[in-house]
């Protein structure tokens, strides 16, 4: 039994060194602290510290205790990736334990999902965990149901709620020391998403206005700058020198173009936390071209920049990670009217409008280019599937359907099969493409007609906004077209199906906070669809 557990622990291992790999579940393998596993465990733990890929982690209906969670404490504390773990019953995880996890999300700011339930997890524990939410500003759900949570520690997390606005669940259902449901009726009160975002006003900080001279926008907040420009400047980050051996010159630190673009943050409107991640790419899109030229290969034409799941997911952790840590963004340049004008960016309402305005187009205006372009180096990247989808929706929303969509379709490649959309395949920067005489040769058109291209996938809203958007409808026609056979400038195909996503919410609780569950009609064939969801029903 306890090899075959270290067999699997040691594959986990190799999987955490593929930089693919963002899901590993471990759960009911009989892993355990004992002595045959901890040099397995130190190995897996070492490799955790260093991944950036890995997202999802699953070790529940173990035997872990002290040694391990020690070992996993320790990697988080320098992991950069990992957004949800499981660590429900394993009943080896006790107050030592859980102050050690409490104690590494002080210094984490990766992890958004932590299930501890079913756990021996007490008061002790529970005080840390109320001391780590005061420092803590991402973790987002905290499950602690079914423990041995008392009083003393309950009182001390729905306290440090007070000071937090960031934690959206906590569950102490069915502590055994908590017979009332006071608590459970304090913390839905303190979770409540108007007195979270009042947490969230009175508790953020604010930066100091550089001239107390200095007009001021009320657009824009106080002591920041108003401009008449249409669009966002860009970051001016600096892409590496040469030296005379022809390698990259390292004088400009990351840091020090950081603290250059500090100091105009206000006239460019990328949150300064989206800074560091666009720094790195900067340094990297030279030589990612430089790496594609001396192979001869031509850059991608504009109908082949597919962008991967795995692509997009990161991007949407560069975003995330952006607005929940860095200072606040107003929205100028929404159209007059909207109501977004003027209102801070957040991410659980972020738009692909709000996407492309702040943060993939002033980032890659330097370099004149899409964002495929610039994340690849021109690396062609032929595109299996054509996203059709109106820009208003949530991102968060876009790429939920997105994954569901490439785990339902595309098995073992999902995170690597590419998809069209336009936000991120066009150079924003210049749209001549779209402005053909002759409609069929867009790259709209031209990537569904293509021979790779195996589909449309129609991004709904619950409004059903896309069909309300002329390039979405022209989009739709071209494939039922492509289905038809209809001959004409649309050249027939063996098949292209059609199928749709859309995120169902909860229509109590108001849009930007409702937690939503992707489903999906599937396209069959023959006028058939299968209907599919995340959750089941």
């Amino acid at each position: 039994m306890a090899r075959k557990a270290i067999e699997k622990l040691q594959r986990a291992c190799e999987l955490l060194k593929d930089k693919k790999t963002t899901s590993i579940s471990l759960s009911d393998e009989n892993i355990s602290d004992g002595v045959a596993f901890r040099s397995t465990l130190q190995s897996f733990f070492d490799a955790l510290e260093k991944n950036v890929s890995l997202r999802k982690l699953d070790l529940s209906d173990n035997e872990l205790g002290a040694v391990a969670i020690s070992m996993l404490a320790s990697a988080l504390e320098k992991n950069v990736a990992l957004r949800r773990i499981d660590l429900s019953s394993n009943v080896g995880i006790d107050d030592q334990s859980g102050q050690a996890l409490a104690r590494s999300l002080k210094l984490n700011s990766a992890l958004h999902h932590l299930d501890l339930s079913d756990t021996a997890i007490g008061d002790d524990a529970a005080v840390e965990f109320g001391a780590m939410l005061v420092k803590n500003r991402t973790l987002q759900s905290l499950c602690l149901r079914s423990c041995e949570i008392g009083t003393e520690g309950a009182t001390d997390l729905t306290e440090a709620l007070e000071r937090n606005y960031a934690l959206q669940e906590l569950d102490l259902t069915d502590n055994a020391g908590l017979s009332s449901g006071y608590y459970t009726e304090k913390i839905a009160e303190l979770l409540d998403p108007s007195a979270r975002a009042e947490r969230k006003a009175r508790l953020r900080p604010v930066r100091a206005k550089k001239d107390e001279d200095e007009p001021t926008s009320p657009k824009l907040g106080k002591g920041k700058k108003e401009f008449n420009n249409d669009e966002p400047r860009s970051p001016k980050l600096k892409t590496p020198k040469k030296g005379k051996d022809g390698q990259d010159d390292d004088d400009d630190s990351d840091e020090e173009q950081l603290q250059e673009a500090d100091d105009e943050q206000s006239e460019r409107g990328v949150p300064l936390a989206a800074l560091a991640m666009a720094a790195k790419l900067c340094a990297a899109y030279p030589q990612r071209k430089l790496k594609r030229e001396s192979t001869g290969a031509a850059p991608a034409k504009t109908t082949e920049r597919g962008i991967t799941t795995q692509q997009l997911m990161s991007l949407q952790d560069m975003l995330q990670d952006a607005l929940l840590a860095g200072p606040e963004v107003i929205d100028t340049l929404a159209p007059e009217g909207s109501p977004c004008k003027g209102q801070p960016l957040a991410w659980d309402s972020l738009s692909m409008y709000q996407v492309d305005n702040y943060f993939t187009k002033p980032i890659t205006k330097e370099a004149n280019c899409s964002w495929i372009e610039f994340i690849t180096g021109g690396e062609r990247q032929p595109p299996q599937w054509m996203i059709s989808h109106a820009w208003s929706t949530y991102f968060r929303h876009t790429v939920a359907m997105i994954s569901m969509h490439s785990r339902s379709r595309c098995d073992d490649l999902w995170q690597t099969t590419p998809y069209w959309c336009c936000t991120f395949a066009n150079n924003q920067h210049d749209l001549r493409e779209i402005q053909e005489q002759d409609i069929m040769m867009t790259p709209f058109a031209q990537v569904l007609m293509g021979p790779g291209c195996v589909g449309t996938l129609l991004l709904c809203d619950p409004a059903v906004t896309p069909l309300k958007r002329v390039w979405c409808i022209f989009e739709v026609h071209i494939t039922n077209l492509l289905q038809q056979g209809s001959g004409g400038q649309v050249p027939p195909k063996p098949y292209h199906f059609l199928d749709v996503a859309v995120p169902v919410t909860n229509e109590d609780i108001s849009e930007r906070e409702r937690p939503f569950v992707v489903t999906m009609l599937q396209d069959a064939g023959c006028g058939n669809f299968l209907e599919t969801a995340e959750v089941p029903g």
